[in-house]
């Protein structure tokens, strides 16, 4: 058999990389919260790959949904009812918000987020679309220009009518600025957005996009009293509000989806990733009761040759029953509780961690050169001496893979994990932020 690395190298493209200075690790082996590569070292999996194994690595009850449903129809087109299409849509929506209706099926979160984009422009008849800064909502051409961070500019110059505002971040607030309480920020980032409303016309606007909680670009979580605030916007000037919780869906923050943590009820939800557990890929936008009206009389034109696959929402089915019959959510708030406390100690001990923020077990580790000025460890989109990188490496070393973004540590592992397994990972990440203590002269 050819060398798995050497024949990756050679004919595969491989994400958001030069191709010529990568080094893929073989993976050969995956089980439960870890997986192994081909020396037989074993790794924590801490970001649950891409924040979507919520479930963790072969899960036999996901896996027997597949099998079974590839023996009995693997296939049958979009416009044909049949029973695991049906009943994933119904589990759907019994366990989403109760003003949402219909759902979908699309096969991936930048897919969700287009045809998203497309039915509030459909619904509305405007079309701005209004999106954060520090945000990722795909790559895909039009998910692309929904998102705010560095990774839309290959798409730019970008289609008309995609505005981006300032979220809430009060960690980072801007000079001259300070919130005694969450409320204050709350009254600040709301009056910002409401100006930049006006200034762009509400009479153009379709939908305001928002990651319920933003994932990869920080966990910022909104402070209290925001989310019922823009959701109040959007009344007003008869705006959508559309809840991106592709990263945050499913169990993540310890609810079914993370707006179920603020009190509001969107008109529209985008989701992927922890409805499946990526065990195949689904993906999905489900829309609320006037939205689902409104295409019992008009056309719907969005359609995809794989939307609602027989064999993704099979494993939709049987990744939902797991949530429910294991009791993952409860996990999630019992673990999640240590994993704060483990990241507040981290905050205290060390001196290049600035801030951590956390929900559930969706949590991110800040990193700094000076804890009083806040000043980054790396600058804003850029790293040329590929400093996290280095970091990255450390905790990978250690047997502790994630992923970082900007000056920030992703630590999200699979709902299933003990509150052992999360203590023993964990030391691996104090270990390396001594480390990174000492490389910045602390």
């Amino acid at each position: 058999m050819a060398n798995t690395k050497e024949t990756s190298l050679k004919y595969n493209l491989h994400s958001w990389s030069a191709q010529g200075n990568l080094n893929p690790e073989v993976i050969t082996k995956a089980e439960g919260i870890y997986f192994w590569n081909e020396e037989g070292k074993r790794y924590y999996d801490m970001s649950s790959q891409l924040v979507n194994l919520n479930l963790g690595h072969g899960h036999k009850k996901i896996i027997a949904a597949i099998k079974d449903q590839a023996d009995k129809i693997p296939f049958i087109g979009p416009g044909y009812a049949i029973d695991v299409r049906s009943e994933a849509a119904r589990k759907i929506i019994e366990v989403a918000p109760d003003n949402m209706a219909k759902v979908f099926f699309v096969n991936a979160g930048a897919e969700a987020n287009e045809n998203a984009i497309k039915m509030a422009k459909m619904y509305t008849g405007k079309y701005k679309i209004f999106s954060m800064y520090r945000s990722y909502h795909g790559s895909s051409y039009g998910a692309a220009n929904l998102t705010g961070e560095p990774r839309r500019f290959p798409s730019e110059p970008g289609i008309p009518g995609f505005v981006k505002f300032i979220g809430p971040y009060p960690y980072r607030a801007p000079k001259g600025v300070v919130f005694k309480t969450e409320e204050d920020a709350t009254a600040y980032y709301l009056d910002i957005l409401e100006e930049q409303i006006n200034f762009e016309g509400p009479q153009y606007i379709a939908a305001i996009f928002l990651e319920t909680v933003v994932g990869s670009n920080g966990i910022l979580i909104p402070p209290k009293g925001y989310m019922p605030g823009v959701k109040a916007l959007c009344d007003k000037y008869n705006i959508l509000m559309v809840c991106d919780e592709v990263m945050s869906g499913w169990g993540r923050t310890g609810k079914w989806f993370a707006i179920e943590n603020f009190g509001v009820k969107p008109d529209l939800i985008t989701f992927a990733k922890g409805s499946t557990c990526g065990y195949v890929p689904l993906g999905g936008v489900i829309v609320s009761k006037k939205i689902a009206e409104f295409f019992d009389k008009n056309v719907m034109y969005c359609g995809l040759t794989y939307s609602a696959h027989p064999i993704s929402c099979a494993a939709a089915i049987a990744t939902i029953d797991v949530y429910k019959d294991e009791k993952i959510f409860e996990n999630v708030e019992k673990v999640g509780k240590v994993l704060g406390k483990t990241l507040e100690g981290l905050k205290q001990k060390h001196p290049c961690v600035g801030d951590v923020r956390y929900i559930g077990l969706f949590s991110v580790v800040e990193l700094v050169k000076d804890k009083t000025t806040k000043e980054p460890l790396v600058p804003y989109g850029k790293d040329p001496d590929k400093i996290m990188g280095k970091i990255i490496g450390m905790l990978n070393d250690g047997g502790f893979a994630t992923y970082s973004h900007e000056n920030t540590i992703q630590v999200s592992p699979p709902l299933i994990i003990t509150e052992a397994e999360l203590r023993d990972a964990m030391k691996i990440m104090d270990q390396v932020l001594d480390s990174v203590d000492k490389m910045i002269g602390k």
